[in-house]
């Protein structure tokens, strides 16, 4: 049941995004109703990947707009809704802790604005620190801040750093092989590169979570090793925790003096 609600969930969010989509009807979230959401935590007993699923999908319901508002009053009202369909249970404070840390890309005055209500609802529970690591760690990637440095293994073996491209803009792109998005990507990643060669831009691209040799497997069969493309490999995912990826394929453009520029960018 939490499958089939969490998939018509994300079929009305994606169904906003439509050219002249128009409004669904109010009866088309009765479904909801149909849920026994006041007793998840006992029917589940603990957290899963599947109740991960639909609250991340319930995020769409609650806030059905891309961004959060950052009124003083909109948490509390959040609270009240999640608290209506969970009752004061550790699922509602997951489904808002889940809610705040997506927003936190698009709307992180908002969240900032939202921290008081959450910590106040989960006191200092584990929720409430990680939701502040977060937030801090979103504090040093603003726009105009230095980008987190690193230094990585290229396809070649060699040791590659951030500071390495000093004087240039980076295009740092986060994926994987194993990503279907990131896949289906490419072509235009290839055409961007033609579009700005020449000129004093480098992209970077990241692979996390790869193995190495299905990573060399696919730089060899799509031919990404080419000229004005940088690949690197990351055997864990501390590059990409600094950079507070959430979802791959995740884009950065770096200036010329290794300050952040846009975080995420555009797709």
């Amino acid at each position: 049941d939490l499958d089939w609600a969490a998939s018509l969930l994300d079929y009305a969010a994606h169904y906003r995004t439509l050219p002249q989509a128009q409004p669904l009807p109010a009866s088309y979230y009765g479904f909801m109703q149909q849920l026994p959401l006041r007793q998840v935590d006992t029917l589940l007993g603990r957290y899963n990947q599947q109740l991960a699923y639909f609250l991340l999908s319930y995020g769409h319901y609650l806030v059905p707009t891309d961004t959060l508002s950052s009124t003083p009053a909109e948490a509390a009202r959040l609270y009240a809704r999640a608290t209506a369909d969970f009752g004061p249970t550790s699922t509602r404070d997951m489904a808002m802790y889940l809610l705040l840390s997506w927003k936190i890309d698009n709307s992180f005055p908002a969240v900032l604005a939202a921290y008081p209500t959450f910590k106040a609802q989960n006191q200092d529970s584990t929720l409430a620190r990680d939701l502040r690591v977060l937030i801090k760690g979103r504090q040093r990637l603003q726009v105009g801040m230095p980008a987190p440095v690193f230094t990585l293994h290229d396809h070649t073996g060699k040791p590659v750093s951030l500071a390495d491209f000093r004087g240039k803009v980076v295009y740092l792109d986060f994926w994987g092989t194993w990503c279907g998005p990131c896949m289906r990507e490419l072509p235009s990643g290839k055409e961007l590169r033609q579009h700005f060669a020449g000129r004093d831009v480098v992209f970077v691209y990241i692979s996390v979570g790869d193995k190495e040799d299905t990573w060399q497997k696919v730089l060899a069969s799509q031919q990404l090793t080419g000229l004005g493309s940088v690949q690197l490999h990351s055997e864990n995912d501390k590059v990409g925790s600094d950079y507070q990826v959430s979802a791959f394929p995740t884009y950065v453009l770096i200036g010329r003096r290794g300050e952040l520029l846009r975080l995420p960018a555009p797709r």
